[in-house]
């Protein structure tokens, strides 16, 4: 269970880090996984890998859909093979 609380603790410090506004997270315990929203962005993460990666991650393709002028709509990063769904404007 400590090691649970340490991936919660990284994840809260790894937004406040990055200044991501996030609506409640919604905790999948049985998936070993974590849902939010932020910028009208469903985020699905991982609480097997770390925190601090996932949300560089995430920032990273918040950027590239912005120069792009494209809205992403769906991150998954659960996978090993993690995915973003994108809209254009």
């Amino acid at each position: 269970m400590s090691s649970k609380n340490n991936f919660y603790s990284q994840l809260n410090h790894a937004l406040h880090l990055a200044e991501m506004n996030t609506g409640s997270i919604q905790i999948r315990n049985y998936y070993h996984e974590v849902e939010f929203h932020t910028n009208n962005c469903q985020v699905i993460l991982s609480t097997q890998k770390d925190p601090y990666w996932q949300i560089a991650s995430l920032q990273q393709l918040i950027k590239t859909a912005k120069i792009k002028d494209q809205q992403i709509t769906l991150v998954d990063l659960t996978d090993s093979h993690p995915y973003a769904t994108l809209k254009n404007r």
